[in-house]
């Protein structure tokens, strides 16, 4: 081989390794693009959740837990907030009207909701992909 052969192959094996590196700094680039809009998206549920929920209950004159739901009270009609097939759900409707779960509309997508009432106080916590998120608020008397 000549010095002129040798001087080719060098500047094309460069090339091809310059390449490579692109190809795979590309790669890698979109990889980490995808997790982090999936991260922002998973958040972006999480806050319109809780922010949804908070602003529910502190809107409303009178709320109330009971049997694992948030209950809030609204000029004759209520407001139920509640855990139902994998989704954080609310029903609105007549405060005599019967309730059925399945007639709710999905808030968000959870793995869980406990509501409780202590001392004048409602202790929420609302389980979204493998996170417990927990929400205080004082119980209107």
């Amino acid at each position: 081989m000549n010095r002129n052969s040798l001087q080719s192959l060098f500047f094309l094996t460069l090339c091809l390794i310059f390449a490579l590196f692109t190809l795979a700094l590309t790669a890698t680039a979109a990889s980490v693009y995808e997790n982090i809009a999936a991260d922002m998206e998973e958040n972006h549920m999480t806050r319109t959740a809780l922010s949804y929920i908070s602003t529910k209950i502190r809107q409303s004159d009178r709320v109330s837990a009971e049997n694992g739901q948030i209950i809030t009270d609204e000029d004759g009609f209520i407001s139920r907030i509640y855990y139902f097939n994998g989704a954080i759900m609310e029903y609105f409707g007549e405060e005599d009207a019967e309730f059925q779960p399945d007639y709710g509309y999905e808030i968000a997508a959870a793995e869980s909701l406990e509501v409780t009432e202590e001392n004048h106080r409602i202790y929420i916590n609302i389980g979204i992909n493998n996170r417990v998120y927990p929400l205080i608020f004082a119980k209107n008397r």
